[in-house]
């Protein structure tokens, strides 16, 4: 495993050097990002530099100026928005702008290049980011790479830039950036829990500093949809919480500072951080007594003991299953307030540049309908003044397969299975980086195969069938109130569900819990019914059982 975590981490360092000298070869001087636009009307930039701090030193650092000033230099605006571009959305439509002294440029985060869009010039700062985004979220989400990127680069060749999200403007909200001196680097922990040791709601100390390279990081970051079942450690879950919503040296407005900025420290997010895991739903809370923004903690409080997971997942269309579940919401003060819905996006966005330095993955499900609200605080007892506004899944990522032949060793035939489809778009054999792959299958895939090369691989089985049904088979005289049950197969993780009055029974639908309890059932009626056992491998069918209902309640007694 340790070997694994070495051979991604040299893969990401190369990749992300390949990447530079491919957005970086046509740049053979310095252009400036204020004027130099090129004959064509699109300008690269030079490609960024790698400053080597950490993704949880750069987290600890980052506070906002409001007072900003400077010239920038096409380094410092190549670092910033390439950062801004590494950033996931989930809406429809996402744009990042440039504003400066001689004018605003669109940014192209595929070519790292700009073009020219209008005649207005940046009003305050060195230079402003500007995002126009279909969801808030992802404007704050998209904000938090580039704030850390200019966190680090004051430890690096550059001068210092200092940053402030400076509210609501053209064309949607705006980051702005002054090149001036600052607080420099901390990695003095701030905070910690208020809660014993090993008593509930403790939580191990943050680390604020690693190993990991920040631009590393942001190169590769871990955005994905399907996840390992292997539940979080406790310590896991601190780093991720404190990421996203934890306290750092600093005091805002005489307030406790945290990793994430807010509209005149307002804190909108505090108290209304929800994380499901294995054990039941917990709140987050980073201020002792809660709502004292002027105060510091690190500590969780269960709401609901119980593993709520299943039938949370259940609740949410399109939520993937998931270890650990971290709800974001919003009193419904707040609800529909910009700069409260940006901060949503901030959090969320920590967490998944954090949980991709130390090996996890990160899903936003975003868009929430009434409907998925309603159900998600029934599920997990979250209070019904806080409304929630996304959910981010954690966990593992799925190891991919190198084992192309299927013959339980990684050897020579996989190796002339990857050179069949080199440089081709073959996702069977392009597994790297995980789970999905680049669209190309390449040495960043050749490097996954050789860290498994001569061992044997064991492809986890398909699950056993599903038994002891209750009702049992063939049962008759059974109450319509029935709820079917039954002993799920080993390996299941999931289970897909057919009930009717015909043979074979209709698709009801997917489910982890390993009960069902049908709408509608009729007297007199013989119903048909089977569970197909269903894990990332494929799935099992199971055996059609049937029972009959009662013939009626008794008729009523005579007059």
């Amino acid at each position: 495993m340790e070997s694994h975590g070495k051979c991604r981490k040299i893969i990401a360092t190369l990749a992300l050097l390949t990447m530079f000298f491919q957005i970086g070869v046509a740049v053979s001087a310095t252009i400036s990002a204020a004027s130099n636009i090129v004959s064509t009307g699109i300008m690269s930039l030079p490609q960024p530099i790698v400053t080597g701090n950490s993704v949880e030193t750069c987290l600890n650092s980052r506070y906002s100026q409001h007072s900003l000033s400077g010239t920038a230099s096409d380094q410092q605006i190549s670092n910033i928005l390439w950062a801004a571009g590494k950033a996931p959305f989930t809406g429809s439509q996402r744009d990042i702008y440039i504003a400066t002294p001689s004018g605003t440029y669109l940014y192209d985060s595929n070519g790292h290049s700009l073009s020219s869009y209008s005649s207005e010039v940046r009003d305050d700062g060195a230079f402003a980011i500007i995002y126009e985004s279909s969801l808030d979220f992802d404007t704050g989400v998209s904000f938090m790479p580039a704030l850390l990127a200019s966190v680090s680069l004051c430890n690096s060749s550059e001068s210092p830039v200092a940053s402030c999200p400076k509210g609501i403007g053209y064309p949607k909200a705006r980051l702005i950036f002054g090149v001036q001196s600052g607080r420099g680097l901390t990695t003095n922990l701030a905070v910690h829990c208020s809660v014993p040791k090993g008593e509930p709601g403790w939580l191990p100390d943050p680390c604020t500093t690693s190993d990991n390279s920040i631009e590393e990081v942001l190169a590769d970051l871990n955005y994905v949809n399907s996840f390992g079942q292997t539940n979080l450690t406790l310590q896991q879950i601190s780093q991720i919480l404190w990421a996203g919503y934890g306290c750092t040296d600093h005091t805002p407005s005489g307030k406790g500072g945290l990793t994430v900025p807010s509209a005149w420290a307002n804190y909108y997010l505090t108290g209304s951080i929800y994380l499901a895991n294995e054990d039941g739903v917990y709140r987050y809370h980073n201020r002792n007594p809660s709502t004292d923004l002027r105060t510091k903690d690190h500590r969780i409080e269960q709401i609901k003991s119980g593993d709520v997971r299943g039938n949370l997942q259940l609740a949410v269309s399109g939520l993937p299953q998931a270890p650990c579940y971290v709800i974001i919401c919003l009193d419904s003060s707040y609800v529909g307030q910009e700069y409260a819905h940006l901060e949503t996006g901030f959090a969320a966005g920590n967490m998944l540049i954090q949980a991709t330095a130390i090996g996890l993955g990160c899903h936003f499900k975003t868009e929430l309908t009434v409907h998925d609200r309603s159900n998600i605080q029934v599920t997990t007892t979250i209070p019904s003044s806080h409304i929630p506004q996304v959910i981010v899944s954690v966990g593992l990522m799925e190891d991919p397969i190198v084992d192309f032949s299927g013959d339980g060793i990684v050897n020579f035939e996989d190796y002339c299975i990857l050179a069949q489809y080199w440089l081709e778009d073959e996702s069977s054999v392009d597994i790297a980086p995980p789970p999905y792959g680049n669209g190309k299958v390449d040495f960043e895939d050749a490097a996954i195969l050789l860290d498994g090369w001569l061992t044997a691989t064991t492809i986890p089985p398909l699950p056993e069938q599903a038994g002891n049904p209750n009702p049992l088979d063939g049962a008759t005289d059974v109450n319509t109130t029935v709820i079917l049950s039954w002993t799920e197969g080993s390996g299941a993780t999931s289970h897909d569900v057919y009930f009717g009055m015909t043979n074979p029974p209709a698709f009801i639908g997917n489910q982890v819990e390993p009960t069902f309890a049908p709408s509608i059932v009729y007297y007199n009626a013989t119903y048909y019914w089977r569970v197909d056992e269903v894990n990332g491998w494929g799935k099992t069918e199971g055996i059609i059982w049937s029972f009959t209902t009662t013939t009626g309640p008794p008729p009523p007694p005579p007059p």
